[in-house]
């Protein structure tokens, strides 16, 4: 019987056929049903036969073997990322044989054809990515069992303890024993309870332990720092260009403490714009080779919870002596760039200067005074966001591209559960300071290369085009909208640009510039200066936040070194340089992540205040199980279950990116309005479950 299937699929090896296709072609009776399956059984436990999504069956002679990453989703499948493909490799939850998030397997995969996307088979575990998992502690009957995210193993997680005390929803840090079987689960010893999921008080502590983001400095970091006073700054002015009679504004945040920048600006004689953005002097304090330089390469980036900040620097540094306050001196390294009349740089050049800021503003009265409020220096502002606009619509024609997608912001009350979240708005004032700040990066990076007679240590910052797969990926929906006719040969940065501005007054234009923005590469540091796809210059690098980002501080020792002269700075080789770039793009990953995590934690527990309300949605994601859907003005998701809408049976189509019902053709499409109700939510898994409201 076996030889006789093999034999068979042999014929046609591209058709994809269940067990009862299969049975009927060859002709196999109902007697003898019973040995054909478990002939198929044997075929498949001897990994002669593969059996793919949908239950149709692949023979293993077309199936190859590669070396890659999982990635689970909180729905239990997941993907596994193989280099030798331009896409990832779908996983289901049965074919994963106990892999879990992060680990590093032996995949075969499945041939594609119409029918299918890249599939594949977990076949082994080449090694684990972690030996401790942090969880959700599940109490049933007097055992313990472990949550993790994204997904637990349906074999489950057990926690053996002679605490007594852990409660349902304890947070707690486990190292595992003993890894099971595909079939039997893994099980974990605790170390530490940490938090609890019923406290929202816990929520960014937790995410920092899971982070592994410290809010505190030992005491010989706080004693470095501590050593650092005002008097350090009032010896170094004898070695810096003396800019304290400067109007230089800040242009921040109401609540912003690490001002990293200040600008100022002058119409010169023969009319063309002097642009000055000066930047704290991070490197002055921060010494080559310090426990203060260790500490600040191993954060190498300060994290933001809407709760509380973890800083790069300790408070000493980044909110006092580094940072540009007002009516203070202050070190900064300034970068002046002169423009003629149509936004053209003429020259650029940079000082180790001493400052002081004349006036702090914040971004909102900023706002009012370009929207016509008259103050003292309302003039010189208007001036400024009339070169800001300018650079900026220079930097458009050239293809750089401007995604103006809302961040979140929670307004909270008592106990860590937001009562408001509301989308960020971006104003003119903000756009002012970053047409400032991009000039200053890009011209920064622009004279380094000028300059150097060969490649060296410095530092970029870069941006590659999109991967083949993922802008095919884009440019298939922007037909579903009729936004392009045909899929072009070559997609540059300015026609993402042209189509962002096609669909500003569309009602999908929040959704196309969020699926415009996946599409992208991550912009990551690198000493190979490759160009910045998204912002379409040739070259760039991080110069303004020394306060919140390491390569900065690399950045302004670089230029104290090769371009100041500064013959006290030793440097660091090439391939160093090379090493702290792919470590400070590692861990600025893991900030995004937990910033991320940390907000969609908050956006349900704001939720599960709202069980039962009804509210207007888009559409943010369609796959076969059901459609994500982003309630209007919050930016809160949800899923909807494709089974809960009941008033047709509903199928998935590809091609479409929507569910179609059988009957009534009804569509639900991606980008499509809807309202919904909230049925439920899981703030254990992050999830929330909504029902369409059908009209």
């Amino acid at each position: 019987m076996k030889k006789k299937i093999i034999k068979f699929l042999e014929k046609d090896p591209s058709k994809p056929l269940r067990n009862r296709q299969l049975a009927k072609l060859m002709g196999i009776k109902n007697k003898d049903y019973k040995k054909f399956r478990n002939a198929i059984k044997n075929l498949i436990r001897t990994k002669t036969l593969f059996k793919r999504s949908g239950g149709s069956l692949m023979l293993a002679s077309l199936t190859r073997r590669a070396k890659g990453i999982v990635s689970l989703t909180n729905h239990g499948y997941g993907f596994v990322t193989v280099k030798e493909n331009s896409s990832d490799i779908f996983v289901r939850s049965e074919n994963l044989n106990g892999a879990l998030n992060g680990d590093l397997v032996q995949i075969i995969i499945f041939p594609k054809n119409k029918n299918y996307k890249s599939e594949g088979i977990v076949e082994n575990i080449i090694s684990r990515f972690a030996e401790k998992f942090i969880g959700i502690v599940i109490v049933s009957m007097g055992e313990f069992t472990l949550q993790i995210d994204p997904v637990s193993p349906k074999r489950g997680i057990v926690v053996e303890t002679k605490e007594s005390k852990l409660l349902d929803g304890d947070i707690v840090l486990v190292k595992v024993i003993d890894w099971g079987t595909s079939d039997s689960p893994v099980i974990t010893s605790l170390i530490e309870r940490i938090g609890s999921i019923n406290s929202p008080e816990d929520d960014m502590a937790i995410i920092c332990y899971k982070y592994d983001l410290d809010p505190e400095f030992s005491s010989l970091i706080e004693n470095e720092s501590n050593k650092w006073t005002i008097s350090d700054i009032k010896k170094e002015i004898i070695n810096r260009v003396d800019l304290r009679g400067l109007l230089v504004f800040t242009i921040d945040p109401w609540d912003a403490r690490d001002v990293d920048d200040g600008i100022s600006f002058e119409q010169l004689e023969n009319g063309n714009f002097s642009l000055g953005i000066h930047i704290a002097d991070v490197s002055f304090f921060v010494r080559e080779g310090s426990e203060l330089d260790r500490e600040a390469q191993k954060r190498s980036n300060s994290v933001y919870f809407a709760e509380g900040t973890i800083r790069m620097l300790p408070d000493n540094l980044s909110a006092e002596l580094c940072s540009l306050l007002p009516n203070v001196e202050r070190l900064a390294m300034s970068v002046f760039v002169e423009l003629d009349l149509n936004f053209n740089v003429i020259t650029t050049r940079i000082e180790k200067s001493i400052i002081k800021i004349q006036k702090a503003f914040t971004y909102d009265e900023v706002q009012e005074i370009l929207d016509g409020k008259d103050e003292s220096y309302s003039k010189i502002l208007r001036k400024m966001n009339y070169v800001a606009k300018g650079l900026m619509a220079k930097r458009h024609n050239a293809g750089s591209i401007d995604f103006d997608i809302p961040e979140t912001i929670f307004k909270f009350g008592e106990g860590g559960v937001p009562n408001k979240i509301l989308p960020s708005k971006r104003l003119d004032s903000q756009r002012l300071v970053e047409e400032f700040m991009l000039l200053a990066n890009r011209e920064i990076s622009k004279m380094v290369v000028s300059e150097r007679s060969k490649k060296d240590e410095f530092i970029f910052r870069i941006h590659d085009e999109p991967l083949t797969n993922d802008l095919e990926k884009f440019l298939n929906i922007l037909q579903r909208f009729n936004l392009i006719t045909k899929i072009p040969l070559k997609f540059k940065s300015n026609d993402f640009q042209k189509i962002i501005e096609k669909v500003k007054s569309s009602p999908y234009h929040k959704l196309i510039e969020k699926l415009a923005l996946r599409t992208m590469s991550k912009a990551i540091y690198s000493i190979h200066n490759r160009g910045h796809f998204g912002l379409a210059f040739e070259t760039y690098t991080h110069f303004t936040s020394p306060i919140r980002r390491y390569s900065d501080i690399l950045v302004h020792r670089y230029l104290k070194k090769h371009l100041l002269k500064d013959k006290f700075l030793k440097g660091i080789s090439r391939d160093k340089a090379s090493s702290i770039a792919n470590y400070i793009t590692n861990s600025e990953i893991k900030a995004i992540d937990a910033e991320r995590e940390y907000i969609k934690l908050k956006q349900i527990r704001w939720l599960s205040q709202h069980i039962g309300d009804k509210f207007n949605a888009v559409i943010s994601g369609v796959i076969s199980s059901g459609l994500f859907v982003e309630l209007a003005n919050t930016l809160v998701e949800g899923f909807v279950n494709i089974e809960s809408i009941k008033q047709d049976s509903f199928y998935y189509d590809d091609h479409e990116i929507a569910i179609i019902g059988r009957k009534s053709n009804e569509i639900y499409r991606l980008g499509n309005q809807v309202d919904i109700y909230v049925k439920s939510v899981n703030i254990e898994k992050r999830r929330a479950d909504f029902i369409l409201i059908e009209s």
